[in-house]
């Protein structure tokens, strides 16, 4: 019960957790790898800049540079790879899509990467974060990911706007530190609470399994009238 009520604690703390810390901001630099991952070469054709945001909201805008480039800033990282996205898709005819899904359709423009035009494109985020997979996916999907496909799954949801995913691989090792380390949960008391949690498990499958046997009989016992009707009608359709 102590660990129960220390993660309920934690998760209440969370949320006085300032959105984007300077140490999660990122750099223009990474935007720019990104860019190159997607499309080599194309990088040297954008200008990318990371400024505070004039708002209470994380923003970006598009803005043509005087010597001929595509200048795109942020208030973070991910509003720069946002921003790049909406670009890439909206100004220039491309899609960018997850692998399993249909995939992308990026290139680099024969006439030139095409202007934004004299007056600047900017958005705001109309919510702080944006979220993107769940629980299961990490079981049925990324399981199976190598980095390669760890890294175009990424910069498939940078370009696509997100900058919140579901992680829980690992999560167990931090909660495990953090309970030992910062409140003094011991060792035992952790195993226990984890211990406790795999019996009420065990004891939800084993009813579901007794529910289920005596459950069986009585549905057979109900069909047992249909399939007597039905077996006659059947093999009357048959041909003789």
């Amino acid at each position: 019960m102590r660990a129960l009520l220390t993660l309920m604690l934690l998760g209440s703390a969370s949320a006085a957790i300032p959105l984007f810390p300077p140490h999660l901001v990122g750099n223009a630099s990474a935007v720019s790898a990104l860019l190159e991952r997607v499309i080599p070469g194309a990088s040297k054709s954008f200008e990318f800049a990371i400024a505070p945001a004039a708002g209470t909201k994380n923003a970006f805008a598009l803005s043509d540079t005087v010597d001929g480039k595509i200048k795109i800033t942020g208030t973070t990282a991910s509003e720069l790879t946002g921003g790049l996205g909406v670009y890439l898709r909206e100004h220039c005819g491309m899609s960018i899509g997850w692998v399993r899904g249909g995939g992308s359709l990026v290139f680099t423009p024969k006439g030139g990467w095409p202007k934004v035009g004299a007056k600047p494109v900017s958005r705001a985020r109309s919510v702080p974060y944006s979220h993107v997979t769940q629980v299961c996916t990490h079981s049925y999907t990324l399981v199976w990911h190598d980095w390669a496909e760890w890294e175009r799954f990424i910069d498939w949801m940078a370009l696509a706007g997100h900058n919140s995913i579901v992680a829980p691989t690992g999560q167990e090792e931090v909660q495990y530190k953090v309970l030992t380390e910062q409140f003094g949960v011991s060792d035992m008391q952790v195993r226990g609470w984890a211990l406790l949690v795999l019996v009420v498990l065990l004891l939800m499958v084993v009813v579901l399994l007794v529910l289920l046997l005596l459950v069986l009989p009585v549905l057979l016992l109900l069909a047992l009238p249909l399939v007597v009707l039905l077996v006659p009608m059947v093999l009357a359709l048959l041909p003789s």
